[in-house]
């Protein structure tokens, strides 16, 4: 087998796994991911699945979808960054309520600074808000660098409409879909009751 190098340009990383491949190769040797399915990525769609809790076939990726604009998270990342709103833009909750709420310690240390400062060390006073600060500046640096990574979907209304999709291709695609995402979940699902398994056994063996 051929080696792949890191920084050949015919080279393509699946956003799904990482598994490096060749830009001919039509899905991912690893996880079986089709890349001309890419074109059907949304970062709508993955909002609105991620706000219902479920993070089922949620992909990752630098590599952004129509949807989103690399200015706008560049221009939010510097001017909204310190309460999180490049994380919002893109659907990372949890990250920009993490943002928020340093912001928050930030101004309430400032305000309450002579009274906090007579309670507690200065040290652990400032420490959070430089953690705070350090996790900014990287997201920053993620984000001018091209590696801050979005989640996106496959869009099923996307895809149904494109208008360039023959009605047969869109049904074997819409199929293919449905099985990889069901294959997806079982392998899910095997992963979960197999370390439930492991972890069940370690309490066996403990409480022997």
């Amino acid at each position: 087998m051929k080696k792949i190098r890191l920084k050949d340009p015919n080279i393509i990383k699946c956003p799904r796994c990482g598994q490096k491949s060749y830009k001919t190769t039509e899905r991912c040797p690893e996880c079986d991911l089709i890349f001309s399915r890419l074109q059907f990525a949304s970062n709508k769609a993955a909002k609105r699945q991620l706000l219902s809790f479920n993070k089922d076939f949620i992909i990752n990726t630098n590599q952004l979808p129509s949807d989103v604009k690399r200015w706008k998270i560049m221009l939010y990342s510097i001017l909204l960054g310190l309460i999180g709103g490049h994380y919002y833009y893109v659907g990372k909750y949890t990250k920009g309520i993490l943002m928020t709420l340093g912001f928050a310690y930030l101004v309430v240390c400032t305000i309450l600074n002579p009274i906090l400062a007579g309670v507690m060390e200065q040290y652990l006073l400032y420490f959070p808000i430089g953690i705070y600060g350090i996790a900014w500046l990287i997201s920053i640096v993620y984000v001018f660098t091209k590696k801050f990574k979005v989640p996106i979907l496959i869009d099923m209304d996307k895809l149904e409409e494109d208008k360039n999709l023959k009605k047969a291709e869109f049904d074997r695609t819409k199929e293919e879909l449905v099985e990889e995402n069901k294959i997806l979940k079982q392998e899910k699902d095997s992963k979960q009751k197999q370390n439930k398994k492991i972890s069940k056994e370690k309490t066996k063996k403990e409480t022997k």
